[in-house]
């Protein structure tokens, strides 16, 4: 697999992959199979939100913001 145009970094046989380090928003991820022959391109939106927020109004996480989700107009949230 590849995100935005990076190295591929699957190794043969591998069937499960972790990407880290990637910023809130659309990435394109390209698959190819093992002889490296044929591809396919998906985009995946990928979202962040803080782990908590403490609404005391001392202006440091008074707010909960989910980033990377303005363009999912369906997401329901659930606390």
């Amino acid at each position: 697999f590849s995100v935005d145009g990076g190295p591929w970094v699957a190794q043969d046989g591998q069937s499960s992959l972790i990407f880290s380090g990637l910023e809130a928003g659309e990435v394109e991820v390209i698959g190819r199979d093992l002889g490296g022959c044929a591809t396919e391109t998906k985009l995946v939106s990928l979202i962040d939100y803080p782990k908590f927020f403490t609404p005391n109004e001392d202006g440091f996480n008074d707010s909960w913001n989910i980033i990377g989700l303005a363009n999912q107009s369906n997401a329901k949230i659930y606390i």
